[in-house]
């Protein structure tokens, strides 16, 4: 995901990164960076895959949602609305956790979700 120039994603095993999108190079060399400030997430069982979503949310901030793993889990997830900060000259993204929840779905399980973000 793209926002103002700074692309976002995140790891297999769960930790956010961030990079500058340079559209004036010719070859495309990208350095990753963590997202600081942001382990709790891990802790509470951040992992991508197809149950995985990221999204802009109004402001400046990150709506991260993941699925959870096991049989007892099959119908809820995890949600995140992180705000970013840059620091040190802009080397640095800080994240701090806003809101940190789960949402169970009505449903025994289901395959997939997606996520669409409305300003009003």
């Amino acid at each position: 995901m793209n926002i103002d120039n700074i692309i976002y994603g995140c790891t297999w095993d769960g930790v956010l990164m961030w990079s500058e999108s340079k559209s004036d190079t010719k070859t495309e060399v990208r350095e990753w960076r963590e997202i600081q400030g942001l382990g709790e997430l891990r802790e509470k069982g951040l992992r991508t895959g197809s149950d995985f979503y990221m999204e802009y949310y109004n402001g400046g901030k990150l709506l991260v949602l993941w699925k959870l793993s096991g049989k007892e889990q099959e119908n809820k997830i995890q949600y995140a609305r992180i705000s970013l900060e840059s620091r040190s000259s802009g080397r640095e993204i800080w994240g701090q956790v806003e809101c940190l929840d789960e949402h169970t779905f009505p449903v025994q399980s289901y395959k997939s979700f997606r996520c669409v973000t409305v300003s009003v």
